[in-house]
């Protein structure tokens, strides 16, 4: 048994352990645990594992403070510590965005200067993209989902779940077999009221395949085997079938899956909704306010 002096949220790639706190990020070499390198340039993470592909370029997604942090995606090199790029808001277009530099709106504003931020869920790499979600915050909200190009960062892909409705997506997507999974919260709907609606989104086509309401958003949508999982905030989860979107089965955990945020340390700018549903081999785990539930 090894013991590190130090803290930090873990993440294993290959032979590398990396340890990521608010101010810094540390790689130690497995099983040994000597340091590998260190670094301050990416900070302000939120409190999840980056995604992390084969050639070990990592994606971690950024809080929201003042003065600190604005939300982004860190792009880095795991091997060296290196940062190789970083995506922010304001690289990021919603429909109708695109106005010439001397075009005015009606109220006499240029539309692209409206701030974009990042949601505070863990990137996700897939389908050749990294996926996030993001919103710009007006009078009401407007969430959208994107795809960055791994490589550049360019924003390659958009889906707006409903333009014009004052929504937000602020869990990871999930993605799967030309599919993005998305979870809309609708803020003008009372949580009782199916305020949460599952979208299966054409990766090809940028059009859903098919929309369910499911009641209160507790956390991210898991994919596994031919079903979507997806927990309320009351402790019921359902498992939808990812073809045609069919509700096969709910079923009632009888405690209250409550955002991480409620029970944080401080504040709630570095964390996110995480995962609420976890697949095992015939099992789902469940993560409630008493602890974990074992569903089969």
């Amino acid at each position: 048994m090894r013991k590190l002096d130090h803290d930090g949220c873990p993440t294993v790639i290959g032979d590398l352990l990396l340890l990521h706190t608010l101010e810094e990020v540390r790689a130690f070499r497995l099983p040994d645990l000597k340091p590998r390198w260190r670094t301050r340039e990416a900070t302000g993470w939120v409190q999840t594992s980056p995604a992390i592909s084969e050639a070990g370029i990592a994606y971690a997604a950024l809080g929201n403070e003042a003065h600190h942090t604005h939300t982004g995606v860190d792009v880095f090199d795991v091997n060296r510590g290196e940062p190789l790029a970083f995506v922010q808001g304001g690289d990021i277009t919603f429909p109708g965005d695109s106005l010439d530099e001397d075009e005015e709106d009606e109220e006499g504003s240029h539309d692209d200067e409206q701030v974009v931020y990042f949601a505070q869920a863990h990137a996700v790499l897939a389908e050749e993209r990294v996926w996030m979600p993001v919103y710009r915050a007006e009078e009401d909200w407007t969430a959208q989902v994107v795809g960055l190009d791994p490589r550049t960062g360019e924003q390659t892909w958009g889906y707006l779940p409903d333009p014009g409705r004052d929504n937000e997506v602020d869990s990871a997507v999930a993605v799967s077999d030309g599919t993005v999974y998305v979870v809309e919260i609708l803020r003008d709907t009372p949580p009782e009221q199916d305020s949460a609606r599952l979208h299966a989104v054409d990766i090809a086509t940028g059009r859903p395949r098919w929309i369910r309401s499911f009641g209160s958003c507790a956390g991210s949508p898991v994919v596994a085997g031919r079903a979507v999982y997806v927990a309320t905030l009351t402790g019921a989860v359902s498992a939808f079938d990812t073809g045609t979107g069919e509700r096969r089965w709910t079923a009632e955990t009888g405690e209250e899956i409550l955002h991480p945020v409620y029970v944080a340390d401080f504040g709630d700018q570095y964390h996110e909704h995480g995962l609420a549903v976890l697949p095992g081999d015939g099992v789902l785990y469940v993560r409630t306010s008493a602890g974990v539930v074992a569903m089969r």
